[in-house]
């Protein structure tokens, strides 16, 4: 993971990161 200060993309990518983290989490419950 690449991070950029200020940079929308990096926001992006985190955010996605976190919702495939939550949905990861969710299938091993």
């Amino acid at each position: 993971v690449i991070y950029t200060t200020g940079s929308q993309a990096t926001m992006d990518e985190r955010n996605r990161q976190i919702a495939e983290i939550g949905a990861s989490l969710i299938k091993h419950w």
